[in-house]
């Protein structure tokens, strides 16, 4: 390689790094930039998709409960339920069970302990009435179809409805209280109670509270099927840290987080729980992959969470085409920079007034003739150190002039 291929290398090779980088900053950066914008935006848009759909569907069935609840309340304060004719109940309280589906059961109970509680079993209603009989519980359970009594039997029973948590809440408050989410010892259905409390007339003083089993297994199965993409998650969360599972034999339960073997869901809630728990969507490492995360409260108590984790490469549609684009515009740059890299070092090695005469140190005889014969140029120009008229001892230009001449003349011959 000769002296001056070895710096026209050089300069290239500096020229073209630099239009390769400047390329790079206002191109490919922006590019960049905005993909990753643009997933983190989906991520956002399927997450909150998810969790506001299920937030609303429970909001929907909440308000429908609580306003059930305050209308039979109103009948208890009126004198219309009583635990001393449990049976009269039955024509106000039968065909809420027979026309809403997702209440598991109404309990009518008193702060002296006897209950009175209907349920729906496979379109038979049943009734089970708690009482002191003989200074023992007693359960008188009935079966119905319509307002015909099918069956009935008297058993023992250790059942106390001022042990249940929808109990002692509620006592004195006029407000609807909900119970945490929590499985339903009968049927093993995960569910949340919705209770409110009446002051009977009489010299006891004694509260009546109206109870509502409202069912979540539907909805809760409904969740957990609103995955927003094919490889994405969706749990629910109890605000005690407790997943909510279902096993093909024994059923649903709230399993501890930290005993759960859902890797994903315990990465997803400690990061979530470092933001404050509020709506925030983060991102966590998983399986060698980028999962978007985010939480969303089905109700104002906060007590039960729905969590969406959704793989980054989900939530692009066409992450391929938007890859193979970078790409593309990627050799492009590098062609482009290529390009202007070799103009530009072309340009800086040749005089724009004449044509490029290289100088090699091997030949330096050879060099400097063909440099005379080309002539001077925009960028190549002859001087000489013979300036100055020994005639009158001045410099001249013209000293200069004829001297070369002088010397291409010899050249020439």
């Amino acid at each position: 390689m000769t002296y001056q291929q070895s710096k026209f290398t050089k300069t290239f090779l500096r020229d073209f790094g630099i239009v390769l980088a400047v390329l790079a900053l206002v191109g490919l950066g922006p590019a960049l930039f905005l993909t990753h914008k643009a997933q983190r935006d989906v991520s956002k848009t399927y997450i909150e998709q998810s969790t506001d759909r299920a937030a609303n569907e429970f909001q929907l069935i909440g308000t429908a409960t609580a306003n059930t609840v305050r209308i039979v309340r109103q009948w208890a304060q009126s004198g219309l339920l009583s635990l001393d004719k449990p049976e009269e109940m039955n024509h106000l309280l039968f065909p809420i069970m027979l026309e809403d589906k997702q209440y598991h059961g109404i309990s009518i109970a008193d702060t002296e302990g006897r209950s009175y509680y209907i349920s729906n079993a496979d379109g038979q209603l049943k009734t089970s009435f708690t009482d002191f009989q003989g200074g023992s519980r007693q359960d008188l359970n009935q079966t119905w179809e319509g307002d015909q009594l099918l069956e009935e039997e008297t058993l023992k029973s250790d059942y106390d409805p001022r042990s249940r948590p929808w109990f002692y809440p509620s006592l004195g408050s006029d407000e609807v209280h909900w119970t945490d989410a929590y499985i339903f010892f009968d049927y093993h259905v995960v569910g949340v109670t919705a209770s409110s409390s009446v002051k009977v007339d009489g010299p006891d003083g004694y509260q009546l509270v109206i109870a509502f089993d409202l069912s979540l297994h539907g909805l809760y199965t409904d969740i957990q099927g609103m995955q927003p993409s094919p490889n994405s998650q969706v749990m629910i969360l109890r605000r005690d840290e407790s997943l909510y599972t279902i096993d093909p034999e024994s059923g649903a339960a709230f399993t501890s987080l930290s005993k759960s073997k859902n890797e994903l869901a315990q990465k997803a809630h400690a990061a979530w729980r470092n933001t404050e728990r509020d709506q925030k969507i983060v991102s966590i490492r998983h399986d060698g992959k980028i999962w978007w995360c985010g939480f969303r409260s089905l109700s104002k108590e906060k007590n039960t969470w729905v969590g969406v984790t959704v793989p980054e490469e989900d939530t692009i549609e066409s992450v391929s085409e938007r890859r193979s684009m970078l790409v593309v515009f990627g050799l492009l740059s590098v062609v482009l920079a290529s390009g202007l890299a070799g103009f530009l070092a072309n340009r800086q090695h040749r005089g724009q007034g004449g044509p490029t005469v290289p100088f090699d140190p091997e030949q330096a005889d050879a060099s400097v003739r063909e440099m005379i014969e080309s002539g001077e140029s925009k960028r190549r120009e002859f001087k000489s150190t013979m300036r100055v008229n020994l005639h009158t001892n001045k410099p001249g230009k013209e000293i200069e002039t004829a001297w070369l001449k002088g010397v291409a003349a010899f050249l020439n011959t």
